[in-house]
C-alpha cells in the first residue's frame, strides 16, 4: 500500500495546481457551485442528467455566489491545537480551512478556505498572528469539454 506520505503529496499537488482534493469524507458535504466545479468545467449544466440536478441547476441560474474557495498560505506556520481561525483587518472570524496540509520541508501551511467574495485588498490573519497569504482557487489546466 502507498504511504501515507505519498497520498499528502498528491493532495498538496492538487491544491497548488488550484483543484480541490476531493475525498470520500467529503461526499454529501459541498455543492457543485460551493468548489467551483461549474466554473473549472467538472460539472456541465448544459447536458446530461444526473441525480439532484433540478436543485443544482436552480442554485446555478438563479443563486448568487456569496462565498468562494481561496488558497490559503502561512509560512513559518506553528500548529496550534485549537485548529485554523482566519481573521481580517478588523479581527472579524471569516471562517476556517476546510482542507489543509502542511509541508514539512518549508514549514509552510498550505490550506482551501470559503471564504466571502470580494477580499481583494482584506489583510488576513489567524487569531494567534500569523500573516495569512491567499488568492482564489482556480486551476492553471483548462479542461477540454
Amino acid at each position: 500500500a502507498p504511504e501515507a506520505s505519498s497520498y499528502k503529496q498528491w493532495d498538496l499537488m492538487n491544491i497548488l495546481s488550484g483543484r480541490f482534493p476531493f475525498s470520500a469524507e467529503d461526499v454529501d458535504k459541498y455543492t457543485p457551485q460551493e468548489l467551483h466545479f461549474a466554473d473549472t468545467g467538472y460539472v456541465s449544466f448544459t447536458k446530461g442528467c444526473y441525480t439532484g440536478q433540478e436543485i443544482i441547476v436552480c442554485m446555478h441560474y438563479r443563486g448568487k455566489v456569496k462565498k468562494k474557495l481561496y488558497l490559503l498560505q502561512i509560512a513559518h506556520f506553528i500548529n496550534h491545537e485549537s485548529g485554523i481561525e482566519i481573521l481580517d483587518d478588523n479581527d472579524n472570524k471569516l471562517g476556517s480551512p476546510i482542507k489543509q496540509i502542511t509541508d514539512n520541508q518549508t514549514q509552510t501551511l498550505f490550506a482551501i478556505a470559503s471564504l466571502p467574495v470580494g477580499l481583494s485588498a482584506a489583510d488576513l490573519h489567524t487569531k494567534e498572528g500569523q500573516r495569512i497569504s491567499y488568492h482564489p482557487l482556480t486551476p492553471n489546466v483548462n479542461l477540454e469539454s
